[in-house]
């Protein structure tokens, strides 16, 4: 699912001081790529990846999305950053399969 800058912004610039870290997660099923959903329900689920790292809830994800351009810009070259951090993550996966 691709990343929604506006929502995560949004939620980071409400409650954002609530929080010290974002907790990225990303799953991969390797040996299930046509049907993984229905694999897990047969019990044909292989192997199951499950990467988790947590980025700081700073400066750089802190702002105004809506109201400060330059903030938007640089908060969804984050985004971007770190979706494609993920990508690269299951490319690596899927390719040792």
């Amino acid at each position: 699912m691709p990343p929604k800058s506006g929502g995560i912004a949004y939620t980071l610039d409400v409650m954002g001081e609530q929080f010290d870290r974002i907790v990225d997660v990303t799953i991969a099923y390797p040996e299930n790529t046509g049907t993984p959903f229905k694999d897990m329900l047969t019990g044909k689920m292989g192997r199951v990846v499950v990467s988790i790292r947590t980025l700081p809830v700073d400066e750089q994800v802190r702002g105004d999305y809506f109201n400060d351009k330059q903030y938007k810009r640089r908060f969804q070259r984050w985004l971007n950053d770190v979706w494609a951090t993920k990508d690269s993550l299951l490319a690596d996966l899927f390719n040792r399969v």
